[in-house]
């Protein structure tokens, strides 16, 4: 009985077989954007789950207009007086901490440069995300104007060793800020 139902399925392909490959198409076209859909709501949702305080940890996100014209952000963002109205209104928050991407940007020390990713932080976002420090105290690491926390890696690129604390980096428009903090490699 399947077999007669097999062959009258690929004699019908056969007959019809220019609706057969768009439907097959329209098909394959519906489970690789399933797929695509579900593999990036599913790195949002798990972005930071290898930090231990993941479970009390919240992303805000807000609509951002430009020029009368909604646009959603492809990655988290809110404008800077959210964190403000968030202590305000919910005094009850453990920290609040707005995280910037600068993006990939030139850095120089003495000798060398590289292009590096720079995110500007609030000072309680280390209160949030607990990193690997391995030089400097994280307490105070970022409590300075002009202070910077860099990676080993990032270390090794522009000063040639992992022993960077207190040493100045060049940024883009003249702005030297110092080496305060070392973290081992964020996830």
């Amino acid at each position: 009985m399947l077999e007669h139902y097999v062959l009258q399925a690929l004699r019908s392909f056969w007959r019809f077989r220019v609706t057969a490959g768009v439907n097959l198409l329209g098909l394959v076209l519906a489970v690789v954007c399933f797929v695509a859909s579900y593999l990036y709501i599913d790195s949002l949702v798990r972005s930071d789950r290898q930090f231990p305080k993941a479970s009390r940890t919240y992303v805000l996100t807000q609509e951002m207009w430009r020029s009368g014209v909604k646009t959603v952000p492809a990655y988290p963002r809110a404008g800077a007086p959210a964190a403000a109205y968030l202590r305000v209104d919910f005094p009850g928050l453990y920290a609040v901490a707005r995280a910037v991407q600068l993006g990939p940007q030139n850095a120089a020390s003495e000798d060398r440069k590289a292009d590096v990713k720079i995110v500007a932080i609030a000072p309680q976002f280390l209160e949030i995300f607990d990193l690997d420090f391995k030089a400097g105290e994280p307490t105070t690491v970022v409590a300075a104007a002009r202070s910077a926390v860099i990676t080993e890696r990032t270390a090794e690129r522009l000063f040639g060793t992992r022993e960077a604390l207190g040493r100045a980096l060049l940024l883009p428009s003249n702005t030297e800020v110092i080496v305060t903090g070392i973290v081992a490699s964020v996830p």
